[in-house]
């Protein structure tokens, strides 16, 4: 009779179930793209409309240094990113009932160092388009390529090895890979995989 036995015994799964649905694979991916890419938007935006609109030349000969001014946009989209990233938690957990296994520290210092970077961008986007129609093709044209290859979607894991290693290079990749990790498996800093995330976001 042991011969009629299964060679596989397929048990419940390690983490999560058998039949795992799209919204709790995507959720943490657009988590992380909304944090980076809405701060972007609204970073680079402020600041060209204020250079455009002469503000910024008027702040410049009353006084205020550059580093001043800079800083105070920074912890000024702080403050706000601040907030987003809890209202985006909250509306995920309580209305989206988005499963989360892990610490929701992590989870939400995880998505707003991604907001930071994203901050950086939107700096860096302000610095080099002359006005607003620049800045908005160029969100356009980072944003498509990390929504489609970040691997909020499409699985990192699933792709040929040339692409895998490019959409490693984008910034939000590593990030959907260690939120995914915290909130579906409940892993925390001991584990590689969102160790990685965080240090991607530190250079």
């Amino acid at each position: 009779m042991d011969s009629m036995k299964p060679l596989i015994n397929n048990g419940p799964p390690v983490y999560g179930t058998k039949n795992p649905s799209f919204n709790s694979f995507v959720s943490p991916g657009a988590l992380i793209v909304v944090a980076y890419f809405a701060t972007t938007t609204v970073t680079c935006h402020l600041l060209i409309k204020e250079r455009t609109d002469g503000l910024v030349d008027r702040n410049l000969v009353a006084g205020v240094k550059p580093l001043e001014f800079v800083l105070s946009h920074i912890i000024l989209q702080l403050f706000m990113l601040s907030f987003q990233v809890g209202l985006k938690l909250v509306l995920a957990f309580a209305v989206f009932a988005v499963p989360n296994m892990g610490s929701i520290v992590s989870a939400s210092a995880l998505t707003f160092l991604q907001g930071c970077c994203g901050l950086m961008f939107g700096l860096m986007i302000s610095s080099l388009c002359p006005d607003e129609m620049y800045a908005t093709t160029l969100c356009i044209g980072a944003f498509f390529p990390t929504v489609i290859m970040g691997g909020m979607f499409w699985p990192l894991e699933s792709m040929p090895t040339g692409l895998r290693y490019f959409s490693q290079i984008l910034p939000s990749s590593l990030a959907i890979e260690s939120l995914r990790s915290i909130l579906l498996r409940g892993w925390g800093l001991s584990h590689y995989q969102v160790v990685v995330g965080f240090m991607r976001l530190g250079y």
